[in-house]
Formats: C-alpha cells, sequence, structure tokens
C-alpha cells in the first residue's frame, strides 16, 4: 500500500499547492451575484497569501509552512465577440477565454447535469431579455446598480437561480429541455447560481485534479510509497462536497474531492481503497451518496449536527452506507458549541476507522468554517469553535495516517482567518510527519551508512571476500572488530561472524565430527585465514538479514 510517510530520506515535507488561471478573481467576481458569506474568488486569494504564495492585501501567517506552488494553466483560445455601436460607429471587441471542459466530472457525475452546467449560462444569454422568467433572475454586480466593468457579450445578463425546486423521487416529473425548466430539477437552492464565468473556473478546477493525479501517478510510480515526502493541495476555486449525482447545492456544483477520488481509481496507481475525509463544519452530503454502495471508498465527515445546521436531512450517524457499501459511510455529528474537547476524540476515531480500511491514498475535505469566527454558522442550534493551535494539532493527526495524502478545498467565509487556518494544518502534517518518522532529515548518504552497518553486524562472515585488503561497509577485517573493544587484550577477543557463521576464535577448541578432519584454528591477525572445513548445516533462526 502507500504506507509512504515512513519512508527514510533527507527531505522536509513539502505541501505542493495547485491552483489555476482560469479566474483573475474580481473580473470573475463581478459575473457573480452579491452573497453576504460566499466570496470563493476571495478566499482562494487569501489563503495564497496566508501560505506566502500570493497577494499581501490579506494576512500572511507567521511562519508560513514549506510549500510549492504550481500554476495549472488553461488555454485561452475560445474567443468572443462583441459589438459597440456609437452614432456611425460600429467597435467590435475580441475576448480570448480560458477554453476548458468538464469531462473529469463524469465520473461521478450525469451525463446530462454536467451538460447543463456546461451549458446553462450560454442558453441562459442567448434568449431575449423578455424570454427570461423574471422569477430566475439575480442581480450581479455587472447587471445591477454598480458601475459596470464587463463589456462582453453577457454583460448585463442577471443570474440565472431557480425560483422553485423539484423532487427527483416523483413519477410524473422530468427535467424538460428548456433551461428554465433544469434549473428547477438540477438545483437544490438558490445560493448556487449559473454566471458569467463559472464554467471557465469549473474547468480550471477539473484541471488542477487531473494534474495532481498526473503528479501522483509520477511521485509514487516507483512502489507506491511517497520517496519525497510530499502532500498536495487542490485549491480549486469552488467547493464540492454538497454536489450530488445529478444535482447542484451549497456553493457546490462538481463534487472535487469525489471527481479526484474515483480518478485516482482509474489511474495507472491501480489503487483499490481510497479514504475520504470530510473535515468541513458542514455535512459532506453529496460525497456521501456518490459512495454510498461502494465499498472500496470510505467516506467520513465530521460536522455539525444536522439537527440544527445546513444540510438538514443528510449527515446523521445513522447513514453508514448500503448493500456492498454498508459501514463505509461515517458521519459523526458533533454537539452545538462543540470545541476541540469534542473534536479531537472524534477525529482520533475516524483515522482509527481510516487505517481499517486500509486506505491507500487520503483525499481530506478541507473546509475552513469550523473556525471560531466563521460567520456562516447557525450558532444559536449548532455552531463549533476551533482555533489556529486546534488546527494544527488536526494537521499532525491527519499526517498520522500514513498515507499520501491530498487536501482539497471546501468551505469557509472568515477571509480574514482563512490563510492562517490552511497554514495551520499544514504546519501541523509537518509535525506530525517529523514526530511519526524521527529519520527524517538525515541525508540519504548518512541513511545509506546505517543500513550498510545494520547488514554488516548480521550478514554472514563467509559472504566477505577476506582475501582483499579493503576496508569497505562489507569488507570488515577482524583488525576493525579488535580495534572497536578498549577492553580486550589483542589475540583474546572472540570475533564475531552472524548467527550461522562456523568461524571461532582461537580460544574455542576445533569441533571434530566423526569421520571428518578437524580444520585449523584461524588466528585472529591472520590476514589470510584457511579456508574451515564445511560445518554440519544448521538450522536457520529468525531475526537476521535474508533469513540467517
Amino acid at each position: 500500500g502507500l504506507r509512504g510517510t515512513r519512508v527514510m530520506g533527507g527531505s522536509p515535507p513539502l505541501a505542493r499547492v495547485f491552483t489555476h488561471d482560469a479566474d483573475d478573481g474580481e473580473s470573475a467576481a463581478a459575473g457573480m451575484p452579491v452573497d453576504a458569506f460566499n466570496d470563493p474568488y476571495a478566499r482562494k486569494a487569501a489563503i495564497l497569501a496566508g501560505l506566502g504564495l500570493g497577494e499581501t492585501r490579506f494576512r500572511r501567517a507567521s511562519g508560513a509552512p514549506n510549500c510549492e506552488l504550481v500554476s495549472v494553466a488553461v488555454p485561452r483560445t475560445r474567443v468572443q465577440a462583441s459589438l459597440a455601436v456609437s452614432g456611425n460607429t460600429v467597435q467590435v471587441q475580441l475576448q480570448y477565454l480560458p477554453h476548458g471542459n468538464l469531462d473529469l466530472a463524469l465520473a461521478v457525475h450525469g451525463a446530462a447535469y454536467v451538460r447543463y452546467v456546461a451549458t446553462a449560462w450560454d442558453r441562459w444569454c442567448r434568449l431575449a431579455p423578455e424570454k427570461r422568467c423574471r422569477f430566475f433572475r439575480r442581480e450581479t454586480e455587472s447587471s445591477g446598480s454598480k458601475k459596470n466593468t464587463n463589456t462582453h457579450w453577457s454583460a448585463g445578463v442577471p443570474a440565472l437561480v431557480p425560483p422553485n425546486f423539484t423532487s427527483h423521487n416523483t413519477p410524473n416529473a422530468q427535467p424538460g429541455v428548456d433551461v428554465h425548466a433544469q434549473t428547477c430539477w438540477y438545483h437544490t437552492d438558490t445560493e448556487t447560481p449559473m454566471f458569467a464565468g463559472l464554467v471557465d473556473s469549473l474547468a480550471g478546477d477539473m484541471r488542477v485534479l487531473a494534474e495532481i493525479v498526473r503528479s501522483l501517478e509520477f511521485d509514487l510510480k516507483n512502489d507506491l510509497r511517497n520517496m519525497h515526502n510530499k502532500f498536495y493541495y487542490a485549491l480549486t476555486t469552488h467547493p464540492g462536497h454538497h454536489a450530488a449525482k445529478d444535482n447542484a447545492g451549497g456553493y457546490c456544483y462538481l463534487n472535487n474531492a469525489a471527481v479526484l477520488a474515483k480518478a485516482l481509481t482509474k489511474s495507472s496507481l491501480n489503487l483499490t481503497r481510497v479514504a475520504i475525509l470530510d473535515v468541513d463544519y458542514h455535512a459532506g452530503n453529496g460525497t456521501c451518496s456518490l459512495f454510498y454502495h461502494d465499498p472500496d471508498v470510505l467516506v467520513v465527515s465530521i460536522h455539525a449536527s444536522p439537527e440544527g445546521e445546513y444540510p438538514w436531512n443528510s449527515g446523521y450517524a445513522t447513514e453508514q452506507g448500503s448493500g456492498r457499501g454498508l459501514h463505509k459511510t461515517i458521519n459523526v455529528p458533533l454537539p452545538p458549541a462543540s470545541t476541540w474537547a469534542e473534536y479531537e476524540p472524534a477525529l482520533v476515531a475516524t483515522i482509527r476507522a481510516i487505517k481499517k480500511h486500509d486506505a491507500q491514498v487520503l483525499v481530506v475535505s478541507l473546509g475552513l468554517d469550523t473556525h471560531e469566527f466563521d460567520p456562516v454558522q447557525e450558532r444559536d442550534t449548532a455552531g463549533m469553535s476551533l482555533n489556529y493551535d486546534d488546527y494544527e494539532k488536526m494537521g499532525a493527526l491527519i499526517a498520522g495516517c500514513g498515507v499520501a495524502t491530498v487536501f482539497v478545498q471546501e468551505g469557509g467565509y472568515n477571509l480574514e482567518a482563512a490563510g492562517s487556518i490552511v497554514a495551520s494544518v499544514f504546519r501541523g502534517m509537518e509535525s506530525g510527519f517529523c514526530s511519526a518518522n524521527p529519520e527524517r532529515g538525515e541525508s540519504a548518504e548518512t541513511i545509506a551508512t546505517n543500513v550498510l552497518a545494520e547488514i554488516t553486524k548480521s550478514f554472514p562472515k563467509r559472504f566477505v571476500d577476506q582475501t582483499k585488503p579493503d576496508r569497505g561497509a562489507l569488507a570488515v577485517t577482524y583488525d576493525d572488530e579488535l580495534e572497536s573493544d578498549d577492553g580486550d587484550s589483542e589475540g583474546e577477543k572472540t570475533v564475531s561472524a552472524g548467527p550461522a557463521s562456523p568461524l571461532k576464535s582461537p580460544k574455542d577448541p576445533p569441533k571434530k565430527h566423526p569421520g571428518n578432519t578437524p580444520g585449523p584454528a584461524v588466528s585472529a591477525t591472520s590476514t589470510k585465514p584457511t579456508e574451515p572445513t564445511k560445518p554440519e548445516p544448521k538450522q536457520k533462526t529468525k531475526g537476521g538479514w535474508f533469513g540467517f
């Protein structure tokens, strides 16, 4: 398996942070409806700053962890044209936009749903304004009263939201073909709208996940061991753990953690057991639903009780999977106003379950909204309060799972704290690696020398070419043994030759065997010892190298 964190090596733990360039933050946010809590573009910028990798307008965490930024480029090969008429002058503006696809999401989402996500905005924009039903409109920065800096063809088009929702279990209900009907079918709330620039960001998120899979295939290709002491972070723009097979909700469109887990099982690593640990404040209801019948993917979610918090109808402890996936879904709802005192034993228990599952890769849905000052929490009926020290302890415990680990960004709505939270978790990962593996930090040469020395101590002397004066790691002479002992006089020291060695010191009398001529004694100072007579075969004992 991928028990990769117990590998001897000199490299310090390294967080590889993957993000994409499909959205530039401010212009993408201009097309998004104003939300009191959710600003995914600003959250990504705040996290990069906290890790010492981005802008300084957000708080930079003190003692940033060891990170490497991997920017995944999204080709800008899609051209959009806009016309502006002023008097007798017509101006044509061309805009090169990111061009990606959502194909990777088909691993866990329905094809019709993915097609809706990819095309809904364009279909909505192509409708004449009077054909856009008024109950589906949500004003954005570019369509409202604020100054419009968005000049492309969809400028001024309001975001698309459903006015009502349809149960998929109703026997006489169907998604329809019109964009209005499909919006009511594929959305579960009005807080997850379709807007300008959304699909570009989602396509970038998919490219980030694909790049992490490729990196894992390369880094772990030797024998599925993490030889470079790395862990990985998919800093996607949009969260995903509330997205189910055929619906969006809770700010989530495509389930990034589930897509990554499924992609890993189909990779060249030939994985058969993956675990997903969801530490977001809200239950990972979408992720659980996608693997509810799957025995190979363990999904564990620690969250606020759904009796007093979103998603309200999912995340109860009684939901444990079904069929072959029974007991492969674990929900741990915590009581209202929980602190680290309640969180730690829950995390320890879930890590125990992950080890029992014998996971080869661990995917962590990293939500930041468990923070004590996160504004999205329903504190009257639920609530949770973790601080930076708690997040560092969380990271150390996760490192103790002992498997290759990939973090995937979920929620988090306190932008001032977001970067420091992620930095704290990663510092905990570093300390967890080092405390569980004290040999980390030694150079490769030192480790090789130590290993060879251990081999030398128990390797039978009969395999050592004693005719050569070489004093290498394996060709140890008797003079070396004598010089290492200050208490014994020369010529009186017994030379240890391993558990199965026939060589004895000069003090031992030669052993006689019926029908054999006893061999001569071996002098400890002899440079060319006489070849001893082969003794009777001895039973091999356990504990020596190579079974000797």
